[in-house]
């Protein structure tokens, strides 16, 4: 038969065991949100690549970037290498281009790019599709759906 002793030591080991549990799951839900972050950012580098291209020179110097500097990118997409466009493409300019990462990232870009004054934003979802048929590279971020559900859901609702 159990003492009360004997009850109280074996809650407090299944205490600690589901503490250490809820720790294992934690990391792995920061590994996970690291690696949707690392994904959503190579996504949007991808698709700022494409998108320089097309950028009037004074947007392009709004974000402090020097439309010369681009010239490189832009000559490689022109002349179809694909792959040296992307490679040419650094995740800084890409960063300053776009926002991407978890639905709270997001939310942090928002907000600091707001704090400058900016009162309105263009949102484009990428399609993993299109992005695939641009570029024969496979992307592991939601469908079109998948990422205007996390906007709605999970962004929006900062700026209600």
């Amino acid at each position: 038969q159990s003492s009360p002793l004997d009850c109280a030591l074996i809650l407090n080991q299944y205490t600690y065991l589901q503490q250490l549990q809820n720790r294992e799951e934690e990391q792995k839900d920061r590994v996970a949100d690291l690696t949707k972050t690392a994904e959503a950012k190579r996504t949007a580098r991808t698709m700022v690549a494409f998108y320089i291209s097309a950028m009037p020179h004074e947007q392009l110097e709004r974000h402090g970037i020097d439309p010369a500097d681009m010239a490189p990118i832009v000559e490689a997409l022109g002349g179809g290498e694909l792959d040296k466009a992307l490679e040419l493409t650094s995740p800084e300019v890409a960063e300053k281009l776009s926002i991407a990462g978890t639905p709270e990232e997001c939310v942090a870009q928002i907000q600091e790019i707001t704090s400058t004054g900016v009162n309105h934003m263009i949102l484009c979802i990428t399609d993993p599709a299109i992005v695939k048929a641009f570029t024969g590279r496979d992307v592991s971020v939601p469908d079109v759906k998948g990422q205007l559900r996390l906007i709605a859901e999970q962004v929006m609702p900062s700026f209600a």
